[in-house]
């Protein structure tokens, strides 16, 4: 089977990615740059909402009344949310330079096709952007970057964050990036023999790419391939 080039597209600009995939009845893994996520790489993943700080109770004693007290506290807090929050609308509506300056180097990189690169500029951008679309972009892009270096375990697992980081509303992912994860990641599971994740997502690869020609006819091959594919116990 074999991968057409893919758009990847930055608004008004175009990004492409190259996979290509074996045109056995069964599909085969590449050659691997080895990626071990636990000796120092950078799959750890830092959640991009921002969790409240639990309230700390007053324990304190004092001779004013403790419902002022509470109401002062909370009015505090409340002045607190509301600043925090005015920030962060403020950020996202007018990001930083540097921001943008990362996000054009990720494309860049994209379409250099430098995927060992892409995926650590990746990797700080997820760390760094506050917007939902851009922090989905640097989501996508830190996955599919890992999918061609390695196409591991540690890709697929990837693949699983950033779906729930969409499904949570954390990130925005474009549709069309949105089709483009899950044909890879349904590739993953016939690669690893993961017959349980490929079964888990196999309508949904179906339903994501339908609306794109390409990405639904990889799709179809890829089913037809895991079809003719003698899968091992798990």
């Amino acid at each position: 089977m074999r991968h057409s080039s893919s758009q990847f597209a930055k608004p008004q600009k175009s990004i492409v990615f190259d996979k290509d995939i074996s045109e056995d009845k069964e599909v085969k893994d590449h050659e691997q740059i080895p990626f071990n996520p636990s000796k120092g790489s950078k799959h750890s993943h830092k959640n991009p909402a921002n969790i409240p700080l639990e309230k700390s109770e007053y324990d304190g004693h004092s001779n004013h009344d403790d419902s002022l007290n509470e109401n002062t506290a909370s009015e505090v807090e409340s002045v607190e949310e509301i600043t925090a929050e005015n920030a962060k609308i403020a950020r996202q509506a007018n990001p930083s330079r540097e921001e943008l300056a990362l996000f054009d180097e990720m494309i860049a990189c994209v379409q250099q096709r430098n995927y060992l690169d892409c995926y650590d500029l990746a990797t700080t951008a997820t760390e760094t952007f506050i917007d939902r679309s851009r922090l989905g972009t640097a989501y996508f892009v830190q996955f599919i970057s890992a999918y061609n270096i390695d196409k591991s375990d540690a890709s697929l697992d990837l693949f699983f964050v950033v779906q729930e980081l969409q499904n949570l509303g954390q990130i925005h992912i474009d549709p069309l990036y949105e089709a483009q994860a899950y044909r890879s990641a349904l590739h993953l599971t016939v690669i690893l023999n993961n017959k349980l994740n490929y079964y888990a997502l196999r309508d949904l690869a179906i339903t994501h790419t339908e609306s794109y020609a390409e990405y639904a006819e990889q799709v179809d091959d890829i089913i037809k391939s895991a079809d003719a594919k003698s899968w091992t116990s798990q």
